[in-house]
This record gives structure tokens, sequence and C-alpha cells, in this order.
């Protein structure tokens, strides 16, 4: 039996319980922690732990150094955010993400009914249907044909993005810190200054690290066109938001259409309520019942290689994977000898 700690927000509350009672199944100790407000993993609930599942909790070197028996770290999600990687990788710690391909394709998905929905006004459509509203101007709504699309960025996401770009009549260009060894025969890699000066719409996937926080400032919104579309499905904390709606105040022609935000839930006094021409989603808009079912398989699928002493195929820090195996192992088979002689 191990102990597996389980943390996460509030609002996902049901995916963590129903992970919870899976693990539970398999008769493990589970330590649930779901509360508002709660930034990090107390010490009580993770000293004994053998596994942390942590979805949007921070899971920091304090954390990990006062874990004496933490084999690994797993997000559920796709990214990484509030894990201390490195410092995990020191103590000799895996830490497993959940990049499925349904969460990628469905962020994908999403992405795209973002663009089209700032593209076309689709909220503007929407309150053209109240009785007496005045339809909105064709002027308002505009074409994907034709355009350039910008992505920042090169993870499964984007990749998945990419692949289902080939139908639409536009030019592709992107930009990535590492420049990828090869791209779709319809995309073209450029510097980030071409990337921001030359999309009709730029689309937002990359990673939030702290080199990559407030990466798109005022500084850099100010040499994007005066009717770009902004799309940031990624992370909050890629966009400095006070400059956002400053750029989107000055351009009525501008859009912006957010499914993230520095701050979740967004705050009621956030500069980007009320203006006209964004689309506000509460990081909801690429959570599809076909990626949650993949969340939980896949995590149930890392726990159990992990417990088995075998890195699983979503580690993140797989470097260290042979040193922390052939740590694990041995203690994997003990464990099994032993619950096999009490049974």
């Amino acid at each position: 039996m191990a102990v597996i700690v389980i943390a996460g927000r509030p609002e996902g509350i049901g995916f963590l319980t129903h992970l919870a009672n899976s693990l539970q199944v398999d008769g493990h100790e589970i330590r649930l922690l779901c509360e508002e407000g709660e930034q990090g993993i107390p010490r009580h609930y993770s000293a004994a732990a053998d596994i942390i599942i942590t979805a949007g909790v921070a899971c920091d070197a304090g954390t990990i150094a006062t874990s004496p028996k933490l084999r690994a770290i797993v997000s559920p999600l796709i990214g990484i955010d509030g894990i201390d990687i490195d410092a995990a990788s020191r103590a000799g710690v895996l830490v497993a993400n959940g990049a499925t391909r349904e969460n990628a394709v469905s962020m994908a998905e999403a992405t795209f009914m973002l663009i089209l929905a700032a593209l076309y006004n689709l909220p503007g459509s929407l309150a053209a249907g109240a009785p007496g509203a005045p339809r909105p101007s064709p002027a308002s709504r505009t074409m994907l044909d034709g355009k350039t699309i910008g992505i920042w960025g090169y993870g499964a996401i984007a990749r998945a993005f990419l692949e289902r770009l080939h139908a639409w009549n536009v030019t592709v260009v992107l930009h990535n810190r590492t420049p990828p060894r090869a791209l779709p025969g319809n995309a073209a890699f450029v510097d980030i200054k071409t990337l921001l000066s030359c999309s009709d719409i730029l689309v937002m996937l990359l990673r939030l690290t702290p080199e990559t926080h407030h990466c798109l400032n005022a500084q850099r919104l100010a040499t994007m066109k005066s009717d770009a579309v902004l799309i940031n499905t990624s992370r909050g904390g890629l966009i400095d938001e006070s400059a956002l709606a400053d750029w989107l105040r000055d351009e009525p022609g501008r859009r912006a259409a957010l499914d993230v935000f520095e701050t979740e839930p967004l705050p009621a006094d956030s500069p980007l309520r009320g203006l006209p021409n964004i689309i506000l989603t509460p990081h909801c808009a690429g959570h599809t019942s076909e990626s949650i079912a993949a969340m939980t398989r896949d995590t149930l699928t890392n726990i159990r290689e992990l417990l088995a002493g075998r890195a699983s195929a979503a580690t993140c820090n797989s470097e260290i994977s042979t040193r922390w195996e052939a740590r694990w192992a041995g203690a994997s088979k003990r464990r099994k000898t032993t619950a096999d002689g009490k049974a």
C-alpha cells in the first residue's frame, strides 16, 4: 500500500474525487486536499507521501525536501506549473504529466473555435438574438482565409494545432525558444520580431516559466498590427494583462480571446472585463469528456507504473530515470513480496 496525496483546486473536486476513489480500489491510502486559497501542500499531508498528485497546487522545493519517501510528483494536466522540477531531479524524484493526445487535440480544436469566434464577432451575433437588438455590421466580421497565423511555442498543443491548419488557406509562422528540427511544409520558423509584426492572428501556445512570464508585454504588443487578433489557450501569466487591456482600448479593430488568466478565476475588477473586443472563457474551452477521461486513464497508468518501479512514459525529467529505476525497482519488489505474504 502506498500513501498518495492528491492536491487540487475546488473547481476540480469531481475529477479529483473520482481519481481518489479509483486509487483506493487499488488499496492505497489517499489523502485528498482540495481547499479554496490553498497555496501549497501542508507538511502533515506530504511528509509520508510516496506519490503526490497535484492539479494546480504548488509542489515546491520545501515540500520535496520534507517528503523522504517521495518517489514521484504527477500532474494530471499537460502543464507542470508550480512543480519545482529542478528540486525534484536533485532529490531523485520523477515528475510526470498528463500530456494525453485527447488533451492536446481538444485544446487545438478549442483554439480554432476561439479564433473563429473572435474573427466572426460571435459575441455580437449572440447579443443580436435578443428581442429588439440591432444586427451587428458585417464589417465587424473577418474571414480567416488568406490570413497569417503566428504560433508562439511548439509543444504538443501547437503541433496538434499545426496539423489541423492544412485545410485552411493561411500562411503559418512559428517561433520557439529552441528552433524545431523540422516543421510541416505549411509553416516557417521566424524570429520573435517577425512573428509579432506579421501575424494577423497570434496564438500563444508556450509554457509558463520564469523566462516566459509576461513575455508578451506592452513593448511587444505595440509592434503588432492595428487589427491583430490575440488568442491565449496556454497560460495567463504569459501576458501582461494590464498592457493587453490598454492595447485593446487603443484600437477597437484589435481583438482577443483568452481562456487563461494570470489569476484564476479572473478577478471581478480585472481591466479585461467589460471590453467590447475580447472574449473571456474561464479556463474551460478545451475541457471535453474525452480529455477528462484520458486524464484519469493516464494518471492511473502513471501511478501504477511508478509504484512498480518503472519510469512513466510521461516523465518530464527523464534524465534521472535510470538511477531512479535502480533505486526503486528493489523497493517495489520487496513491497510486492510483503503484500503477497500478507495475502
